[in-house]
């Protein structure tokens, strides 16, 4: 009987110690990446609090441009009883050049403690060839971008109370690259919000 309330008990504390352990790990969406092609490189904390995350630190993207980032996403999960967490800090980039580029670790400090991520490397190849530019300079005309692109808003809820969270996603739909276009000219105004 003793032997089974130690397996049990052993048990118990090894999946407490699995939930509430802390990691902080780096993946990539492609790898290899073609030359002209982008790249989604994610930064991803898990634990039981992430409120307490602070001084994240992304390395340098010396052999890539920097498209977009970081842009951040969380989410928190509550199984009988027990919460686990992750913040993901994201970005896009673009490889300079063909070759294998070693991305360096990432840190960010929780509960006073400092975390790294393992270095990552990645594979850029010949891949698909870049767009053929125009006279003015453009690889895509105004009027194509205006035939094969639209931008769609929706908020999660169309009534709500006086300080009740709404979020708007905008959601981007192209049937054409336009990665080395994309900028924000304009924010939205949100008026009495």
């Amino acid at each position: 009987m003793k032997d089974k309330l130690k397996i049990l008990c052993a048990f118990i504390f090894w999946h407490t110690a699995i939930l509430f352990s802390q990691s902080f790990t780096a993946t990539v969406n492609n790898n290899p990446v073609g030359l002209n092609e982008q790249l989604e490189l994610s930064f991803t904390f898990s634990g039981k609090d992430i409120n307490s995350l602070k001084s994240f630190t992304p390395p340098a993207f010396n052999n890539f441009l920097l498209l977009s980032g970081p842009n951040q996403a969380s989410s928190m999960q509550i199984i009988n009883g027990a919460v686990s967490a992750t913040q993901t800090f994201s970005y896009y980039l673009q490889p300079k050049e063909i070759g294998k580029f070693t991305i360096g670790s990432a840190s960010i400090i929780s509960e006073g403690k400092i975390f790294k991520t393992d270095p990552i490397t990645v594979e850029v190849i010949k891949g698909a060839p870049k767009p053929k530019s125009n006279q003015q300079g453009e690889s895509v005309s105004n009027e194509e971008i205006a035939d094969n692109l639209f931008i769609r808003a929706t908020a999660d809820k169309q009534k709500v109370y006086l300080g009740e969270q709404v979020t708007v996603t905008y959601k981007l739909y192209t049937r054409i690259n336009t990665a080395s276009h994309m900028s924000v000219s304009k924010l939205p105004s949100y008026q009495r919000f």
